[in-house]
């Protein structure tokens, strides 16, 4: 279900003050490119981009049972996620559809390193729901209010990172709560389009420091971490940690991340086209490899009605990564 400007009004996610000490992700971090020739980029991005728009035009597939897929229907998720680094799978019984069934259907695709944290059941899954009425300020992806652009897991360090997430629907808002989603290969080929320093600048060490998490008594949580926008992961893919919030995060001093900050969000407003809009309904869900995605503000009429699972991973979708060529990539 697609909805018009879903993303007017988007709050920005709640953080935390900065702290002086950080833990810089890696000191021997690569964030230089060796990149393609013109001609042959623009060769490998037009094929990138026909295989991707293909499933913007069809992004869903059918599943009879979540814990039995069919040969069938785990090739048509394959070949989406190899395509668009994404699919959307819709159950046919969605009655039938419980957390342990989800956890199965992520199994088979190789989905079985789970991220656990504070957030988590005892399933390993994150309940996403609106949650003022149990608590006076919940976190944004555990309220009505937007979402603005980010990938999951920003906070981590790339030896740490989240390499995929599926979300599945228990019950849909009542109105809003739509999902945009874009394959972030697709916005580094966008930049890189433009200017090829500038996804050189956003694969720097130091490019984006999140700070300490810390609870209200002042102990820290979550240490700060900073890190590359753009990186390569071992397997041959393109990963991005990424957020849109503007307070409370601090990008590297230098005027050329400045620059490609915001050429990266200039392509962000401009990239509507390449940007899937669907509102989940009951028993459908979203597959990827933690692409860049956001959400707008929704409203339950009825208490307790938007109701969404996520379970997020630490290892890629088997047979899913769609290696870039190496030229592409940060140099090992």
């Amino acid at each position: 279900m697609l909805e018009s400007n879903p993303l007017s009004g988007l709050s920005r996610e709640s953080n935390v003050a900065p702290v002086k000490s950080i833990r810089t992700l890696s000191a021997t971090t690569p964030f230089e490119y060796n990149l393609l020739t013109h001609s042959n980029f623009e060769s490998w991005f037009e094929q990138k981009l026909f295989g991707y728009r293909q499933v913007l035009r069809n992004p869903l597939v059918e599943i009879t049972n979540p814990q039995k897929l069919t040969s069938f229907e785990r090739a048509a998720l394959i070949t989406a996620i190899t395509r668009a680094n994404m699919v959307i799978y819709r159950c046919r019984t969605p009655e039938r559809v419980n957390q342990e069934s989800i956890l199965s259907l992520a199994a088979q695709l190789g989905l079985t390193r789970l991220d656990l944290d504070t957030t988590t059941n005892n399933q390993g899954l994150a309940e996403l729901a609106d949650q003022h009425i149990v608590t006076e300020k919940p976190s944004i992806p555990f309220s009505s209010a937007a979402l603005n652009w980010h990938t999951d897991g920003y906070y981590y360090p790339t030896d740490q990172a989240i390499r995929s997430f599926l979300l599945h629907c228990e019950r849909r808002a009542d109105s809003g709560g739509c999902n945009l989603l874009i394959d972030h290969t697709v916005i580094y080929g966008l930049l890189r389009r433009r200017d090829p320093s500038l996804v050189t600048a956003l694969t720097h060490p130091n490019a984006m420091t999140i700070p300490a998490h810390r609870s209200e008594q002042g102990t820290v949580i979550r240490p700060a971490c900073a890190g590359p926008v753009f990186f390569a992961t071992k397997d041959g893919a393109l990963a991005m940690r990424y957020t849109s919030r503007q307070r409370h995060i601090q990008w590297q001093k230098s005027e050329l991340v400045r620059t490609a900050l915001d050429q990266l969000r200039e392509v962000l407003a401009q990239a509507s086209d390449l940007v899937l809009q669907h509102t989940l309904e009951a028993g459908e869900g979203i597959i990827c490899h933690n692409i860049l995605h956001a959400r707008s503000a929704f409203t339950d009429v009825t208490p307790h009605s938007r109701l969404l699972y996520r379970a997020r991973f630490r290892n890629p979708i088997s047979g899913g990564v769609a290696a870039l060529p190496t030229s592409l990539l940060p140099a090992a």
